[in-house]
């Protein structure tokens, strides 16, 4: 999720340079973000699940078997981790001024 804030602030920042010949640059202006920002997304994806499968599926009882409450629950944790990532995302993209209109 780090990543995918990091990656979405750089790309969307606007940065001063102390050079008459370019004096700010923005890099979404300049690059296509094709297939970065969906591989970030995959990979924090399933980084999450990773986590929740072995937080909440695994022990180290040998009769420990999981119930449907159980499955269930990870699945509701995965869904709630997804909502927090896209939240944490879009109010990066909106300090950065993603949403504002273009002069």
């Amino acid at each position: 999720l780090v990543v995918c804030c990091l990656g979405i602030s750089a790309f969307y920042s606007t940065y001063s340079c102390d050079n008459p010949f370019i004096p700010t640059i923005k890099i979404a202006e300049h690059f296509d973000w094709t297939w970065g920002y969906p591989i970030a997304n995959i990979g924090c994806f399933s980084a999450m699940a990773a986590f929740v499968a072995q937080l909440l599926l695994t022990s180290t009882n040998s009769s420990f078997a999981p119930t449907k409450g159980k499955i269930g629950t990870a699945v509701l944790a995965l869904l709630v981790g997804v909502v927090l990532g896209v939240v944490a995302c879009v109010s990066v993209a909106a300090g950065v001024g993603q949403f504002d209109a273009p002069p």
